[in-house]
């Protein structure tokens, strides 16, 4: 008896020390790939159908191939991002280029208007003695006139600061431009004093917006980098106004006296 007893207790010693051996490399394997094994040992039967057909490796073969897809697909995802945010920047690029370069030539035309306000406004300094002349009057009635074009300044820069807001600054430029210029051109037709000193005042009204509106729209469109270009813009009115008295010896010199100081009324 004893000796068909000790081969069966031989038996149990060594397949409870071989359950415990695959319970541990069971729990490590775990902790390492992160999967749960069941910790119920099971019988011979069954611990050699879980070694001829392992369960736990097509699960690991499967996470392992869809992490991949997963991590292939938020890479692909993320360079169209990064296409998609640099063809964005090279628009917006594209577009501030553009922007730029229209407001260059809106500037240039802006120092254009500040050379022709330079011009008309610096003309009555060196007209003085001939508009005395014309409308045989004193030099207090000629003071009259500059007092006129004074009040007409302000009078013009009060209406332009609200008019700026309302319509577009380009078209009140324009239309100024041209009052400015058919008024200019009339002044030196004028022989009564009194008719001078009115449409100065209404010259000096439509003068002061070409100020106030290229100022406005200078700081509109270049905003922080106004600097250099509100520099150049006065540098051109200071151009005109030094320009204007050697305009007018060249034209009083050419044109004749008889049309210089016709009479209009």
């Amino acid at each position: 008896m004893s000796q068909t007893k000790s081969p069966s207790s031989g038996n149990r010693r060594a397949l409870r020390s071989f359950s415990s051996f695959k319970k541990k490399k069971q729990q490590q394997y775990s902790q390492i790939t992160g999967l749960a094994f069941d910790n119920e040992v099971g019988s011979e039967e069954n611990n050699s159908e879980e070694e001829q057909e392992p369960k736990s490796h097509p699960a690991v073969i499967t996470i392992d191939h869809n992490e991949e897809d997963d991590i292939h697909w938020k890479l692909q995802e993320e360079q169209e991002r990064m296409s998609q945010r640099v063809q964005e920047e090279e628009k917006l690029e594209r577009i501030l280029s553009a922007k730029r370069k229209y407001n260059r030539y809106q500037t240039i035309a802006y120092c254009a208007c500040y050379f022709a306000l330079g011009l008309a406004q610096n003309a009555f300094t060196p007209a003085l003695s001939s508009i005395e002349e014309k409308t045989d009057s004193t030099e207090d009635k000629v003071a009259v006139v500059l007092a006129a074009r004074g009040v007409g300044w302000i009078i013009g820069s009060i209406i332009a600061g609200k008019a700026y807001e309302l319509i577009k600054g380009n078209r009140i430029l324009w239309i100024v431009l041209l009052v400015t210029a058919g008024l200019n051109f009339l002044i030196p037709l004028i022989s009564n004093i009194w008719v001078l000193a009115a449409l100065t005042a209404i010259c000096g009204a439509f003068m002061s917006p070409i100020e106030v509106g290229v100022n406005t729209l200078t700081i509109w469109i270049w905003k922080e980098d106004v600097g250099p270009y509100m520099q150049l813009l006065h540098f051109a009115y200071g151009a005109g106004m030094g320009c204007s008295p050697l305009l007018f010896g060249i034209v009083v010199k050419i044109v004749p006296t008889s049309i210089v100081l016709g009479t209009f009324f």
